[in-house]
């Protein structure tokens, strides 16, 4: 009955099983000794109770209860495939399955019923590996249905991961509105901007325009429509028909202008303005902590532990760089960059215009490709478009002269191109982006600045700002709540402590509350809607320092210390 060559590998139990199940299985082919008759449809499967017992919980109780079944030959089985039968009764006899994209969706639902889990297992694992944005969200559905827990999990995060791809497909544009909400009140759909949300609503309105137009408002509570930028806004309002079809929708739109045209203070959308994504900790990486020491270490801060913890060092040790954060990507970009020779000895320091990323899904650091130009002291800044995100390197000094040349960096196509540069030539200076705008302020060029302009990616231009009150270089610069907060530096003749915030909606400048204490080459951050200044130079020494500053108090408050002093170093928010 048993071939022993066949099965002789293993411990003496393997051997044994092996053997006893192979030789049950022979028992079954030849019809010998069955004492059941499962049937599905016009087919009949002929098996051992006692087998199908021992590998499920369903037969188990049927057979040995006091149902019915116990004691009938033949057993009936409702809503079981035919196909899915003989494989599930092969499996409790051999331990394998075959599962394929035809029988998969009559298979699962068959070992669900049946309660052979192991068969349920290979079922979910077989589909993980077939998630594509064309079928994730059907395939998501499929696992709750049927309560896959692992499945469900895994499909949940490749729509997440993979959103702004799935809404080009037909499931998409067939969910229900119940299916739909719960998919838009994702804190982490990744998205370039949350326009990309909100065209994927009018999308869905439009493939069944006349049926869904009266459910446009209601779903639009879900966009978080303050992250949209004023003029993205104001067009939409003044020239979309399907906004201007329906007055819930207006209302949303203008409240969402009044919100930004006030700074955040608009209670009734207190619960939707978190950035999908948000960022969750600072990180702090190179800089200077000494006249001749340089940092390639790297350390990221999380506010509900207030701790700083230390992950993998750059490849180079860099100062006078940028970095930005990209596609969940952190880089560092240029700068100087020094240490010691292999083969020499004898120390070295050059301007660079290499690249590297910080990957934190595997702590890594990689090369990616070089900038046009090597340049220190410049800045780099993220400025997220419909069509993607982009770096943009911006002025700097490449070891000759200062510069007001633009580049920008598109991780699709990994290559940087130049843009229109600025008006004036940069070196020290700080950059941000504020409501689809890339903001240049202050720095040296070659003399000091304190003048803005902006650049609009839209029109490839820039245009002059209302300047600082005061001249400033290495000097931070944070975003929050709509308005751009300039902090410290140096203006020629002392260290700075003052602050300045400029509102571009009436394009005035203020002066806030200052730091406890002057700094130079310190870092800013934004952060769960606080502004952080973190380390510099005090004239003194090389500083550790973190500060906190609430914009509701107009306070600042000591925040856990960095593990190490840092100046002119590179910060982001992941």
């Amino acid at each position: 009955m048993v071939n022993e060559s066949e099965a002789n590998q293993g411990t003496p139990e393997i051997v044994h099983s092996n053997q006893l199940l192979k030789g049950l299985n022979q028992l079954r082919q030849r019809h010998e000794l069955c004492d059941v008759e499962l049937c599905a449809g016009k087919n009949r499967v002929s098996a051992h109770r006692v087998v199908l017992s021992a590998c499920s919980p369903y037969f188990n109780a049927m057979f040995t209860g006091k149902l019915l079944e116990s004691q009938k030959q033949v057993i009936y089985l409702k809503d079981i495939d035919e196909s899915a039968l003989h494989i599930l009764v092969d499996f409790a006899y051999t331990g394998k399955a075959q599962v394929t994209q035809e029988n998969v969706q009559v298979l699962l639902p068959a070992a669900n019923m049946l309660q052979l889990n192991r068969v349920k297992e290979i079922c979910c694992h077989f589909l993980s590996q077939q998630l594509h944005p064309s079928n994730c969200l059907g395939i998501s559905k499929f696992a709750d249905a049927y309560s896959c827990q692992s499945l469900q999990k895994r499909s949940r995060k490749y729509i997440q991961d993979h959103f702004q791809e799935v809404i080009q497909y037909e499931e998409y544009l067939l969910l229900s509105p119940c299916q739909l909400t719960d998919l838009l009140r994702d804190d982490n759909l990744n998205v370039v901007s949350e326009q990309v949300v909100f065209e994927a609503v009018l999308s869905w309105i439009r493939h069944k325009l006349q049926e869904r137009i009266s459910l446009l408002g209601k779903l639009l509570q879900n966009v978080r429509l303050p992250l949209l930028t004023s003029r993205f806004l104001t067009l939409s309002y003044e020239t979309n028909e399907l906004i201007r079809a329906d007055r819930a929708s207006q209302v949303l739109l203008h409240d969402a202008l009044n919100y930004r045209h006030i700074q955040g203070k608009c209670p009734s959308f207190s619960t939707t303005v978190i950035p999908r994504r948000a960022p969750k900790r600072i990180f702090a990486l190179g800089g200077k902590n000494g006249l001749f020491a340089t940092l390639s270490s790297v350390e990221y801060y999380e506010p509900e532990r207030d701790k700083w913890i230390e992950v993998s060092s750059m490849n180079l040790r860099r100062f006078e760089f940028g970095a930005a954060v990209l596609d969940g990507k952190l880089y560092a970009v240029g700068g100087l960059v020094c240490g010691v020779g292999v083969h020499s000895g004898a120390p070295f320091r050059y301007c660079d215009n290499g690249s590297e990323c910080f990957d934190p899904d595997t702590g890594q650091w990689s090369r990616v490709p070089p900038m046009n130009q090597c340049r220190s002291n410049h800045t780099e800044t993220r400025c997220l478009l419909p069509t993607g995100g982009y770096l943009y390197s911006l002025g700097g000094y490449d070891g000759n002269s200062y510069l007001n040349t633009v580049e920008c960096y598109n991780s699709r196509t990994k290559q940087w191109s130049h843009v229109v540069p600025m008006h004036y030539s940069r070196s020290c200076f700080a950059t941000a982006a504020c409501d689809g705008y890339l903001y240049a302020l202050g720095g040296y060029g070659p003399s000091y600045l304190r003048t803005v302009e902006r650049y609009d990616p839209a029109s490839n231009s820039w245009e002059m700002m209302p300047a600082m009150s005061t001249y400033r270089i290495n000097f931070g610069v944070g975003v929050l709540n709509g308005c751009l907060y300039v902090v410290g530096g140096h203006n020629g003749v002392s260290h700075l402590r003052s602050v300045e915030r400029f509102d571009p909606l009436s394009s005035e400048w203020t002066m806030v509350a200052p730091m406890s204490r002057p700094r130079t080459g310190l870092s800013v951050a934004v952060l769960n809607g606080f502004l952080y200044s973190v380390g510099g130079h005090d004239g003194s020494g090389y500083l550790n320092l973190v500060q906190c500053y609430d914009p509701n108090t107009n306070t600042w408050h000591n925040v856990k210390s960095m593990c190490s002093s840092r100046c002119s170093f590179g910060i982001a928010t992941l």
